[in-house]
C-alpha cells in the first residue's frame, strides 16, 4: 500500500499516550540538565517549548473520544514490515541542546512519528527483526540521518549504549566542523558550524560499523566475485544507425530558419 493510506492505519491511543509521556520525560530530563549545567536561557526556553507542544498534543488526544471504532495497527496481526522509499521518513523529532548548528533538523513529520511507533510495536513483538527499511539515500543531507535510521531499527541497542538521547550519540562519535561558507546574498563570506563528519580516532568507524549490523548494502561494484549484475548472454551489443524516412526528412528540412540576418521567419 502507499505511505499515505498506511498512515490512515492507527496506532492504538494508549501506544500513542506511552510516547507521549517517554518524549515529554525525555524533554524534563534535558531542562534539567541544562540547568544544572549552567546553559543558556535560549535552549532552555527552546526545550520548553517543545515540551508545551508535545502536552498539547497529550491533552488532544486524551480529550477527544474515539470518533470511528477501526481496527488498530496491533491488531492487525502484522508480523512484519516492509517499507520501501524510507528515505521519506528521515523527519524524525529530534530533541538537541546544540545551538547554531546547521543540520540539525528537529522538524517533526507526522508520518515520521507514526512510523516510529509502529516500528516499536514490531520491536516488541518481534524480537526486533520484524522492520526492514530500503532505500537508495539513507544519508542524504546530514549525518543525523544515520542516528535516526538506527532509532528506527536499532532502538533497543542504542538503549543499552546509553545513546537514545542525540546529543550523547553525537558527543561520543560526531564532530562538529566550522568553516568559512559564503553568504546567500553573494556579498561575502561568514562561519558556519556543521555537524559533518565523525571523529578522526580509531573508533572513526564503530557508529558505521553499529549501523551495519542491520544494513545489506547493494552496490555497482560487486562485493564479491558472481554477485554483482549479471553477465550479458548471447551476441555482443552493435550500434546501428537507422535512416528516417523521405516524410521526415522533408518536414525537417521545411521548417529550417531562412537564414537572413535578423530574420526570425521559416523557410
Amino acid at each position: 500500500m502507499g505511505h499515505s493510506q498506511f498512515e490512515r492505519i492507527p496506532i492504538s491511543r494508549e501506544r500513542q499516550e506511552r510516547l507521549l509521556y517517554e518524549q515529554i520525560d525525555e524533554i524534563t530530563e534535558g531542562i534539567a540538565e541544562v540547568q544544572a549545567s549552567g546553559g543558556e536561557r535560549f535552549t532552555v526556553k527552546q526545550l520548553e517549548r517543545t515540551r508545551k507542544s508535545l502536552e498539547a498534543r497529550l491533552e488532544k488526544l486524551q480529550a477527544e473520544g474515539r470518533k470511528d471504532d477501526v481496527v488498530t495497527f496491533e491488531q492487525l496481526g502484522v508480523d512484519r514490515l516492509f517499507v520501501d522509499e524510507a528515505h521519506n521518513y528521515k523527519n524524525l523529532f529530534l530533541y538537541t541542546k546544540m545551538r547554531n548548528v546547521a543540520g540539525l533538523s528537529t522538524s517533526d513529520a507526522q508520518k515520521s512519528s507514526d512510523m516510529f511507533a509502529k516500528c516499536r510495536y514490531m520491536d516488541e513483538i518481534t524480537g526486533n527483526r520484524g522492520v526492514i527499511f530500503a532505500t537508495g539515500t539513507p544519508v542524504s543531507n546530514s549525518m543525523t540521518e544515520l542516528y535516526t535510521m538506527q532509532r528506527y531499527l536499532q532502538y533497543d541497542r542504542l538503549q543499552e549504549l546509553n545513546m537514545t538521547h542525540f546529543d550523547c550519540w553525537a558527543s561520543r562519535f560526531g564532530e562538529t566542523v566550522t568553516a568559512l561558507e559564503l553568504a546567500p546574498e553573494g556579498t561575502g563570506y561568514r562561519a558556519r558550524t556543521r555537524f559533518s563528519k565523525f571523529f578522526q580516532s580509531a573508533r572513526a568507524d564503530e557508529p558505521v560499523q553499529r549501523s551495519r549490523g542491520h544494513q545489506d548494502r547493494r552496490s555497482a561494484e560487486p562485493a564479491h566475485p558472481g554477485s554483482g549484475v549479471p553477465q550479458h548472454r548471447g551476441p555482443a551489443y552493435r550500434t546501428s544507425a537507422g535512416h528516417g524516412e523521405s516524410s521526415l526528412g522533408t518536414c525537417v528540412q521545411g521548417t529550417q530558419r531562412c537564414g537572413q540576418p535578423g530574420c526570425g521567419q521559416y523557410a
